[in-house]
């Protein structure tokens, strides 16, 4: 027989175990949450990084590419024999597609920067990311007489369809290049291929006799208001002022002095009596030169103008 404390008792039972198992199921519950939370957040954070990793990378990339396209550019100077039509134009071509007037180029053989994009596409693809770049644009400018700047705008959106999330940013990278130890164009272009000098900036200025045998000893360059940029040499336009030196405040010219025993030596047919300052001997401009009292160098032969910046005006046998 059910007496009313048996069913009393039983409510309350039955009372206490559905109120025990809307706690387990909340509790549960939140568990749940909470772990969805936390999935989300770290997955939040991971493709964050993800995408600060590219910032960060981006400099050494465009570093990299724009040095290999220097060196391309100025192997297509020394095959073709003449100079480039468009420096700008060329470098930003060889960073951007690995070419250059259209044909492939070695030295950017899986260097460029989309070629980077794509491996780090993959390597998103691998984390269960979608990675889009974009690139806006590409330049190299004139920084001063030793260095190029490489200017690259680019964005990246970077999307988790699981998690249906997303990331977009959009950077502007700035790259000091320098040009040291790089071949100047000029050399090669106005010897036949026979001569070559690389571009070693000089740790002094020249005021004497003794600095400007030294510059020629050492074979180093000086930055110039007078001498042609490397952009322009690549160009082989001795003009000046050029278009380049209106992109920035900085000086960018470059002058060395010709040294015209190695031109014998190679077999370079030379200019007798023309002042040795290499933007002027290799240009069209008929600039007499004289011999230099003191000089260790008796073929050596400076133009008035180029004496009096040199210290050596004095010193001019005329």
């Amino acid at each position: 027989m059910v007496t009313m404390q048996g069913i009393f008792y039983s409510g309350i039972t039955i009372l206490l175990v559905t109120l025990i198992a809307l706690h387990v199921v909340s509790y549960m519950e939140a568990v749940r949450s909470q772990g969805e939370q936390m999935t989300v957040r770290i997955r939040t954070n991971e493709l964050g990084n993800f995408v600060d990793s590219m910032a960060l990378d981006m400099p050494r990339v465009v570093d990299i590419s724009t040095r290999r396209a220097l060196v391309a550019a100025i192997n297509e100077v020394d095959l073709r024999g003449a100079g480039l039509d468009d420096a700008q134009l060329r470098l930003q071509e060889l960073v951007m597609n690995g070419t250059i007037y259209g044909l492939p180029s070695y030295w950017l053989n899986a260097s460029t920067v989309p070629d980077w994009a794509d491996r780090v596409a993959g390597i998103g693809a691998n984390k269960g990311f979608t990675v889009n770049f974009t690139f806006e644009s590409f330049e190299v400018l004139p920084e001063d007489s030793f260095s190029v700047r490489a200017v690259l705008n680019w964005e990246v959106n970077v999307s988790d369809s699981v998690e249906e999330m997303s990331v977009y940013r959009s950077y502007e990278t700035s790259v000091r290049v320098p040009i040291t130890a790089l071949e100047d164009p000029f050399y090669p272009l106005h010897t036949r291929g026979l001569a070559h000098n690389k571009i070693i900036p000089a740790n002094f200025t020249v005021i004497n006799v003794t600095l400007l045998d030294r510059m020629i000893t050492e074979r180093v360059y000086l930055n110039s208001s007078e001498g042609p940029s490397f952009l322009d040499r690549l160009e082989d336009n001795f003009v000046v002022p050029s278009k380049y030196n209106g992109m920035t405040d900085n000086q960018i010219g470059l002058e060395s002095i010709v040294n015209i025993q190695e031109f014998i030596n190679y077999g370079v047919e030379i200019i007798q009596n023309k002042t040795n300052v290499d933007y002027i001997y290799f240009s069209d401009i008929n600039m007499t030169g004289y011999p230099v009292n003191g000089s260790a160098y008796t073929w050596l032969r400076i133009d008035p103008e180029s004496a009096q910046r040199y210290g050596v005006n004095g010193s001019l046998i005329q």
